[in-house]
């Protein structure tokens, strides 16, 4: 197992244009019904129909914690929390919320055995070989150290 990525050309216009980055590559998207059938696999006493109940309502749950601005830590897999994008004001009595608050982000911080520095220790990577403008690079497809 390894996390894929490929590299692409940067073409926003500031410091970044003209330089190459690593995107990571999704290869399947798994719903609850889907997660619910791989969890089912797991030698576990509950069925997949019982699973998938159970994860319907901790994502029901799980928003209606957020929405009353509260956070949610599942242990080893991460904080789920809320945050904004504004734009500044110049004073404290100018900023009106209507006008400032541009956003609301759903936002999830790994923790225990999902932080970030035991992931990046547990993780692989591996570059596509194959790119969209069609190159392949000689490296493609072989697995990277642990960064």
């Amino acid at each position: 197992m390894a996390i894929e990525y490929k590299i692409y050309k940067s073409n926003i216009n500031n410091g970044t244009k003209g330089k190459f980055y690593g995107r990571v590559t999704y290869n399947e998207m798994y719903d609850l019904p889907k997660l619910a059938a791989h969890m089912a696999s797991h030698n576990t006493s509950f069925s997949r129909g019982q699973i998938l109940a159970i994860l319907t309502d901790i994502v029901k749950c799980i928003r209606e914690l957020l929405i009353d601005s509260k956070k949610v830590r599942l242990d080893n897999l991460g904080i789920f929390h809320v945050s904004i994008r504004s734009k500044g004001a110049k004073t404290f009595e100018e900023f009106v919320a209507a006008d400032n608050i541009l956003g609301l982000h759903f936002r999830c911080l790994g923790v225990g055995e999902s932080s970030r520095d035991n992931f990046q220790r547990q993780a692989r990577i591996r570059e596509k070989s194959q790119h969209k403008w069609g190159v392949e690079k000689k490296t493609g497809g072989q697995e990277a150290p642990k960064p």
